[in-house]
């Protein structure tokens, strides 16, 4: 029968090697809300200073995994931290999150702070300790500590991207399976539940729900410019009845010519299913004072902007959820046409935080991204509630493209 600190004790005495701590170390940073996981050689290479790149509000972090066997003098430890935090600045990096398994005092932990220049962020024994005892983080204490959880029940397989989107209802208007069109960008968001009886409760006569969901969503855009989320004008002209169980507000231009020139939006919800889609389109060909095309815009802020609104909005529909176990969110972020170079709007106009560029450059400044992006994460309904925290998770790596502010921060409603 395991101790009441079993984790600890097998922690502490860790005989599993390096390669498995870098990756335990890996899934520990994203329990913690960091984005963009990105490891280096788990099973030997070399790794620049670094056992792995991660995002936390959208700034690159570096990661370093110190797992020795059983307790060690401060020392070694500390000779290892300033070692490891070297390749910070090595890898244009803000901070390191440094993952051990060795007993840290708070004076051992400032010690260690004050020993460099750079943010860092200590997982120590203890704490190491209170997130893989955490429920959901069962599974993860099963692979690397054998640690069986008594009578628990198997968690569910995390679902693939495709799998989650296939699971989403079709918004008005938008096919089933995208086409992507020349000068058309497209945001889709699709959430569904780890739960064991998905129906809503109020699936006979959602009208009421769906209105005071709607409502809460509307609140996380209330300090915003007018008119930043056109998907929270659409739930504001309210939901209306698509098929069988399935509601829908707003709708996707259904032909070509009006897509490429004109903004839409749409959202739909299945109460059969719990789950939810919204898809969201720009114009991106942006055109000079003679007709001619300027440059494609991929307009993050306003991706950042209608992610929140659509998570804000799952969050109203999920809350009264009785035995839910988490939930899937996948997005994805498509431009067309495909291998185009993209450019910030945000970067290439000055002037604004939202809407469409209202002018253009003669030299535009571009930057070279991946036109498609896509994601997706299991997580605990507490932090769709608070969707900044699933937002950062979820369109941080994306962000960090572009970008080198915190702009889910600025976001973020006052108080």
């Amino acid at each position: 029968m395991n101790r009441w600190d079993e984790t600890w004790h097998r922690l502490r005495e860790w005989t599993n090697g390096q390669g498995p701590s870098e990756r335990l170390a890996a899934l520990l940073l994203d329990a913690e809300g960091y984005a963009g996981i990105d490891p280096s050689h788990p099973l030997g290479g070399r790794d620049a200073k670094k056992d792995a790149v991660a995002f936390k509000h959208g700034d690159r972090w570096t990661m370093a995994a110190y797992f020795p066997r059983g307790q060690q003098p401060f020392h070694p430890i500390r000779d290892k931290f300033v070692s490891d935090q070297t390749g910070v600045s090595a890898n244009s990096a803000v901070g390191m999150a440094f993952v051990t398994n060795q007993e840290l005092s708070l004076a051992e932990r400032k010690q260690l702070e004050d020993a460099v220049d750079t943010p860092v962020d200590i997982f120590h024994l203890e704490r190491v300790t209170t997130i893989l005892d955490r429920p959901g983080m069962a599974s993860v204490r099963h692979q690397f500590l054998g640690i069986d959880a008594p009578g628990a029940a198997s968690s569910p397989t995390p679902r693939s991207f495709r799998e989650v989107l296939d699971a989403m209802p079709v918004t008005r208007g938008a096919p089933d399976h995208w086409m992507l069109y020349d000068g058309m960008l497209l945001f889709r968001v699709g959430v569904t539940l780890v739960a064991p009886d998905p129906r809503h409760p109020a699936a006979a006569n959602p009208r009421s729900m769906l209105k005071e969901a709607s409502e809460e969503a509307a609140v996380v855009s209330a300090a915003w410019p007018a008119n930043t989320s056109l998907l929270a004008r659409r739930l504001d002209e309210g939901w209306e009845s698509i098929s069988a169980h399935i509601w829908g507000a707003g709708r996707i231009f259904d032909r070509v010519e009006l897509l490429v020139e004109k903004p839409s939006a749409a959202v739909a919800c299945d109460t059969r299913s719990s789950a939810l889609v919204m898809d969201r389109t720009w114009a991106t060909r942006i055109q000079d004072d003679a007709g001619g095309f300027a440059f494609h815009a991929a307009r993050e802020a306003e991706i950042a902007a209608e992610l929140l609104v659509a998570l804000k909005l799952a969050g109203g529909l999920m809350a009264d959820l009785g035995g839910l176990d988490g939930i899937d969110i996948a997005i994805q972020i498509a431009a067309a046409p495909s291998g185009r170079t993209l450019v910030s709007s945000e970067r290439a106009v000055s002037g604004g935080r939202f809407g469409s560029p209202a002018g253009h450059l003669p030299k535009p400044v571009q930057a070279d991204v991946d036109s498609h992006y896509s994601d997706t994460a299991r997580v605990p309904l507490d932090d769709v509630l608070d969707p900044f925290r699933a937002a950062e998770r979820l369109l941080g790596p994306w962000l960090a493209t572009f970008r080198s502010d915190d702009l889910l921060r600025r976001l973020r409603p006052p108080g």
